[in-house]
């Protein structure tokens, strides 16, 4: 048994407030638990790295949520509510947590939220309590305080097109 267990995630959207096109929670087609690990090791992206290094140094991994729509306009109120549920349920059912390592994108917002990651960090550190709370962002997010507040480190990616995110970089650098 590994001696460190840390929770990985994400919710990742850009919305453009703009469009009136409204997402839904279908949208974010969500993937929960084991099928994270088997979706995203090995394939160098952001969440890859998160399981390679975490991997590559013994730490049990708790796979959450992933959920991710493409860009468009703001997620219809309700529906947010349940995904933050989801995601803080999954964390809130974890037993002896170490960390949480969340991957965001900085610029979603939901109908009436307009700050949503914020949000998002604060009932996650609700959960943890002063355990670690890392989170990523995209590089040109709104980082507001309430994101500042409610994590311990911000890692940002490099380049835009993204061929550098942070723990994709993080598992080129790291690799046994």
């Amino acid at each position: 048994m590994s001696e460190l267990k840390i929770a990985i995630g994400r919710v990742y959207h850009e919305t453009n407030t703009f469009s009136v096109v409204r997402l839904r929670l279908d949208d974010f087609d969500p993937v929960k638990g084991d099928e994270i690990l088997k979706a995203y090791g090995g394939t160098g992206t952001e969440l890859g790295g998160f399981i390679d290094v975490l991997r590559s140094t013994g730490v049990e991994i708790v796979p959450t949520v992933v959920a991710s729509a493409t860009p468009s306009g703001p997620i219809v109120t309700e529906d947010f509510g349940r995904l933050i549920e989801m995601v803080a349920d999954s964390v809130r059912n974890a037993d002896d947590l170490n960390g949480v390592l969340l991957s965001l994108h900085g610029s979603m917002v939901a109908v009436d939220v307009p700050e949503t990651e914020g949000l998002i960090l604060r009932l996650i550190r609700e959960v943890v309590g002063d355990r670690p709370l890392i989170v990523t962002l995209d590089l040109h997010a709104m980082v507001s305080q309430s994101i500042v507040d409610n994590c311990d480190a911000i890692f940002g990616y490099n380049t835009n097109p993204h061929t550098s995110t942070p723990m994709s970089e993080g598992s080129r650098q790291h690799r046994p």
